[in-house]
């Protein structure tokens, strides 16, 4: 990507330190009309003057994608304009960005991932877009999985599905097999994920009746479905999530803060998520021995839900999180090229010198 040199000073007078700020919201609306809660969904995002913002809901209240843009635009003020948007039946997917960064963002990926060509309705299943910005790739991914407990070797098999034709990875063509190395300089995977908790109900209730939220760290979180895959070696291994302070997401009454009441009495869970995983190279430039970084730093702020909605039996979850961009290369002691990242440098005499990856 190659920018004139207004577009250039323009970067360098917002956005010298290529520090970004960056809001995800997830939201399962269960097919209900969120009225004013919609405002409580985004308010977050505005409150922490973010750069980027990404909206994503499953089962989401059936409006047309014109109205959902202009009720998000609305709440969220002209300060941003939408990028991109996608729908998978009820599954959404909303990028806006700050007016100031639209000349140096590009949406050029678009994809949708249906686990069963079977499904009718389309509720599961994930949808995702790639934003390229500062010459790296973040690719963002709104996720919707089969629910119930009892089905965590289904959601597996689904997440495995997802992600490897949505091609979180790089394939080693001769062994044909995934070598765990990301295809782009972020990923966020977030959704109802509806992985449970391995605990009895009245287990989890006596917890949460002892809690005082926001906790220092869940202890309920470490009997999570979810939360296990993560610390063992699956298709998400690498992949990080912020320590859970908040209370379980799922599943709650209409209309009130109870949990489920019905007949079933479902045992609280995190089926609301947001994961993460960055890529960060480290090179060593023979020219001058500088030790160069490339790729993407990731620093999470904030990771909570949103308690005080109600017209959903699931509560809203958002994280905010600090991005920094290593795009610089020497081209010798006292001269830089920004943006661009190569494997070779050429010094003030023409002459090509190679950088190798420091280890």
């Amino acid at each position: 990507m190659t920018y004139s040199k207004y577009e250039s000073d323009q970067m360098r007078k917002h956005f010298l330190k290529k520090k970004l700020k960056i809001f995800i919201g997830s939201w399962n609306m269960n097919n209900q009309d969120p009225h004013i809660e919609i405002n409580s969904f985004i308010k977050p995002s505005v409150e922490h003057n973010v750069d980027i913002i990404i909206f994503g809901t499953q089962e989401s209240f059936t409006y047309v994608m014109e109205k959902w843009e202009y009720k998000i635009q609305k709440a969220i003020g002209s300060t941003y304009i939408m990028k991109a948007k996608s729908q998978l039946g009820k599954l959404y997917i909303f990028l806006f960005v700050r007016y100031e960064l639209r000349k140096f963002t590009s949406v050029h990926k678009m994809k949708s991932v249906l686990p069963s060509t079977s499904t009718v309705l389309k509720t599961k299943g994930a949808i995702s877009l790639t934003l390229t910005i500062f010459g790296k790739n973040l690719l963002f991914v709104n996720t919707h999985l089969i629910p119930h407990s009892y089905n965590w070797k289904k959601r597996y098999e689904q997440l495995t599905k997802i992600v490897d034709l949505l091609g979180f990875y790089e394939s080693d063509v001769h062994r044909k097999i995934k070598n765990l190395r990301i295809n782009f300089d972020v990923i966020f995977y977030f959704g109802d994920f509806n992985f449970r908790l391995n605990l009895p109900r009245e287990n989890v209730m006596n917890l949460i009746r002892k809690t005082h939220y926001p906790t220092e760290i869940s202890v309920i979180s470490s009997h999570d479905q979810l939360k296990i895959l993560l610390d063992t070696n699956s298709i998400l291994q690498g992949f990080c999530e912020t320590d859970i302070t908040f209370p379980p997401t799922y599943k709650f009454d209409y209309g009130t803060q109870v949990l489920d009441s019905s007949q079933k009495r479902r045992t609280p869970s995190y089926t609301d998520r947001i994961l993460h995983k960055n890529k960060l190279q480290y090179f060593l430039c023979n020219l001058d021995h500088k030790l160069i970084k490339s790729g993407v730093m990731l620093t999470d702020i904030i990771y909570d839900s949103i308690r005080n909605v109600r017209t959903s039996d699931h509560k809203p979850v958002y994280g905010i999180y600090h991005i920094n961009f290593f795009t610089d290369i020497y081209t010798s002691p006292n001269k830089r090229v920004l943006y661009g990242l190569m494997d070779y440098v050429i010094t003030d005499s023409h002459q090509k010198l190679p950088v190798k990856v420091f280890f």
